[in-house]
């Protein structure tokens, strides 16, 4: 049942069913850099040592670069930080509801994989990364013929692969659940590596894919997961070549200085850290190049890919998960869009100071190049390094969902995207210690007052125990089609609210209510979800 959080029944509840959190203090706006004194922009090299000091409590308090032909200071605070990613509003009854299963079920992602970026954080400042250069879509003699056969070898591998799991004729030696886990596991390491091969275009896709457990197995699902590590980082020259053509000045002229190492990579973008000639630590967004000519060829082949995989499987909207991430794709290639969400979501939220976004500098943005306030935090699901600071987890647990909440009931405008790869926690001591920080403001989602109202009945109806108010919500938001028949309906609302109920009070946890959900919206009655495409 979607309007719960079930993963069968909305493409775009399955990614919403992270962990989220928003970020958004009232800052000043963002101020033109003076101008640049005349010199060299001591640029940091990948070969630069990074020295640390540390305060008392382990903390890193500044940072010393040393490069091998020269020696660059940097007083500044480097816990950890996270790049945004893209997508622009979307207006529907899919997009409501599945705001409202992200908030019932945000604090059951308080652990587990990330599928996109990873923004800035310090696990990722000199993790080796595997370079462009090494894969056939980096390559400028890279014909678009090439990859449509590309493309199509490896649909047609995998594809006959999985076919093939379920034979027991092709098993030599005979058929053993052993031997099927062992190929499952050996079909998965291929579809990463082929994804990686492929490139920005199906990395993305897996990145969605990779919380799509309704569709793929779980060593899929492992597998994608992963894809967080080992998206490879395009060369520096490249990315300043696009911030100088795009702002329309050298990056010595833009930055007093600006690390070549890119602290993150993504699927379709990189950030690096710099320094605004006004002093300002900033982080720098910028697009891997090329690719809108990637995405007009791969996402031709997908739509035919989609189109034959629905009329093989009826059960599943293939077309639909196509149509979707089409759309996610082309958006969040337009850092302008993304921009804007992130000064809209921190408007919203400008009453609120444990809820911390980075601040947009206009001056030093463009399509492909995004530049941020640097806010450092520590990724929401290292709970280890948030004790050791002194974070209280059910604070931010609760935050974290009161911050949802707030989206979706009041301001009507969410984060689409809420894995915590895009929600990390202040450490610093002061003010802002155990706020929420957050990134990635490409894949927002609208919902018009109407059907907020719509969602909150159905909340009062659960906390009310009112079975018969949840319906009619439910069926004014579309989310169930009202029949005659109501008594079987009846009794799987009430069983879920008493569930739900008694497991409050023993303080389980929300994976075990998503559990009941989906086996209940496995039920009859719910199945009517599935042709509206929700």
């Amino acid at each position: 049942m979607n309007i719960f959080g079930d993963a069968r029944s909305s493409r775009l509840g399955t990614r919403s069913r992270a962990l989220c959190a928003q970020v958004y203090a009232v800052q000043a706006p963002p101020r033109r850099g003076s101008n640049p004194p005349s010199g060299t922009l001591p640029l940091v090299t990948p070969n630069a040592v990074i020295l640390e000091e540390r305060t008392s409590t382990g903390s890193r308090s500044r940072s010393t670069v040393v490069t091998p032909s020269s020696t660059t200071t940097n007083a500044a605070n480097i816990p950890s930080l996270r790049p945004p990613n893209g997508r622009g509003p979307s207006t529907s009854t899919s997009a409501s509801t599945t705001a409202a299963s992200s908030a019932l079920s945000v604090v059951s992602r308080f652990s587990g994989p990330s599928p996109s970026n990873r923004a800035f954080m310090d696990a990722d400042v000199g993790r080796e990364r595997p370079e462009e250069v090494d894969y056939k879509w980096a390559q400028d003699s890279y014909s678009s013929l090439q990859r449509t056969v590309d493309t199509w070898t490896f649909f047609t591998v995998f594809r006959s692969q999985l076919y093939l799991l379920d034979k027991k004729w092709s098993y030599i030696g005979g058929f053993s659940e052993d031997k099927k886990k062992d190929r499952t596991r050996s079909l998965a390491r291929y579809l990463l590596e082929s994804v990686l091969n492929l490139g920005p275009t199906f990395i993305k896709v897996g990145q969605l894919s990779s919380t799509r457990s309704d569709l793929f197995p779980p060593e899929f699902i492992q597998e994608l997961s992963k894809l967080q590590d080992r998206v490879p980082a395009f060369s520096a020259e490249k990315a300043m070549a696009i911030i100088e053509k795009d702002l329309g000045q050298q990056v010595g002229k833009l930055f007093q200085s600006f690390d070549k190492r890119p602290i993150a990579a993504a699927s379709l973008g990189q950030v690096h850290r710099a320094t605004l000639w006004s002093g300002e630590e900033v982080v720098v967004k910028v697009q891997r190049p090329g690719l809108k000519q990637l995405f007009d060829i791969d996402l031709d082949n997908l739509r035919i890919l989609a189109e034959q995989l629905d009329k093989q499987d009826e059960a599943n909207d293939f077309k639909g998960i196509y149509q979707e991430c089409a759309s996610v794709l082309y958006q969040e290639i337009d850092y302008i869009n993304e921009g804007r969400n992130s000064d809209r979501f921190r408007r919203n939220f400008k009453d609120i100071p444990w809820v911390r976004v980075p601040i947009v500098y206009w001056e030093y943005s463009s399509p492909r190049v995004l530049t941020l306030q640097y806010l450092p935090g520590v990724r929401i699901t290292d709970t280890a390094r948030l004790n050791e600071a002194g974070v209280e987890l059910k604070l931010v647990a609760k935050r974290a969902t009161e911050a949802y909440l707030l989206q979706i009931l009041k301001h009507g405008f969410y984060h689409a995207d809420p894995h915590p790869g895009n929600v990390s926690v202040d450490i610093t001591p002061g003010p802002y210690q155990g706020a929420l920080l957050f990134y990635d403001f490409g894949m927002m989602g609208d919902i018009i007052p109407n059907i907020r109202e719509k969602l909150l009945e159905v909340f009062y109806g659960i906390y009310r125990k009112d079975a018969n108010q949840v319906i009619r919500a439910l069926t004014d938001l579309q989310v169930i089609r009202a029949s005659g028949d109501q008594l079987s309906l009846r009794r799987s609302i009430a069983f879920f609210i008493d569930n739900l109920a008694r497991q409050t009070e023993r303080q389980e946890t929300i994976a075990n209510i998503g559990e009941d959900l989906f086996a209940i919206a496995l039920d009859q009655p719910f199945r009517t979800l599935l042709t509206h495409g929700l």
